[in-house]
């Protein structure tokens, strides 16, 4: 089982009311949990963040990506766990985050395809 960050998802849980008429926290962080660990069809983000850092050829981008990917996933997972009905950012995203990621091969390819993700999921993730 993933170790999440469960301050943050309980507090992401919390804020969101909608949410919590449809699942319980024990759900949401299950499938938080889920988010990192992995599914059917999606890798998880652990598996991700390794591969992608396991790529960079710079120790400086290294730091500096295993940050950003950790506050990505956590945008992400926190919006991904919700239930279906309310959730702004399924499935589909993740498999297509995740192949873009995964097709980013050199270190500026990298930073991008980051910058880019991390733009589409603010603008779907509340």
């Amino acid at each position: 089982m993933a170790n999440i960050d469960k301050a943050y998802f309980e507090k992401k849980y919390n804020e969101d009311k909608e949410n919590q008429k449809l699942q319980t926290k024990e759900q949401y962080l299950e499938w938080a949990n889920k988010f990192y660990d992995g599914a059917m069809m999606f890798d998880g983000w652990n598996k991700i963040t390794e591969k992608t850092l396991g790529k960079l050829k710079s120790p400086g981008n290294k730091t500096k990506v295993s940050g950003e990917l950790v506050a990505l996933g956590k945008m992400i997972g926190g919006e991904w766990s919700k239930d279906n009905k309310v959730r702004r950012i399924n499935s589909d995203h993740l498999k297509t985050w995740g192949g873009q990621l995964k097709d980013a091969e050199t270190d500026d390819k990298i930073l991008s395809t980051i910058a880019k993700i991390k733009s589409e999921a603010s603008a779907k993730a509340k």
